[in-house]
């Protein structure tokens, strides 16, 4: 599956990704385009799954990061961002 979305405010631990009920989120890549800082983590255990520390364009292709059943992404981001990701959801 694939997620896109521009955010034009800047948002505070927005959840972005809900898996299915007793699913898990597996991410395998992501795109992120930002003037400010973006962190992408897994909100309930915390696990990182991306930290961009300043402005830019930056692709990761092997993300390889799964978080808990049924625990949602997050997204904390600066105004004027834009993410892809792609993921599944794993048993």
């Amino acid at each position: 599956m694939t997620f896109r979305q521009t955010y034009t405010q800047a948002q505070e631990d927005t959840v972005i990704i809900t898996p299915s009920s007793g699913k898990k989120i597996f991410i395998w890549s992501i795109i992120i385009e930002t003037e400010n800082n973006a962190i992408l983590d897994f909100l309930t255990s915390e696990i990182l799954v991306y930290e961009k520390p300043n402005a830019g364009k930056i692709i990761n292709h092997n993300v390889c990061k799964e978080g808990a059943i049924n625990e949602v992404l997050s997204l904390t981001c600066g105004a004027n961002t834009t993410i892809k990701i792609l993921y599944d959801e794993v048993d």
